[in-house]
């Protein structure tokens, strides 16, 4: 366990858990996915919510770097 300042930054035994638990997921959408191809529903490659092309141009631009276009992307989506 790390423990800095009072804070627990790392646990072995909680480490441990959680990647069980992140195994046990991965089983469990395969095995999903399988169930859906062989029922034969519609498959097709995993295809990305959007692509952007990085530049190290555009990250010195006032909001164009990372958190800037992702806090554009954030207020084109809110509800107003």
């Amino acid at each position: 366990m790390t423990i800095v300042d009072g804070t627990v930054y790392f646990d072995r035994e909680r480490d441990t858990q959680l990647r069980e638990n992140i195994m046990k997921e991965r089983a469990r959408l395969i095995q999903k996915m399988i169930g859906a191809k062989k029922s034969g529903e519609r498959t097709g490659p995993a295809v990305p919510s959007f692509r952007q092309l990085n530049s190290c141009e555009e990250d010195h631009e006032e909001n164009n770097g990372l958190w800037g276009r992702i806090q554009n992307r954030i207020d084109a989506t809110e509800i107003q």
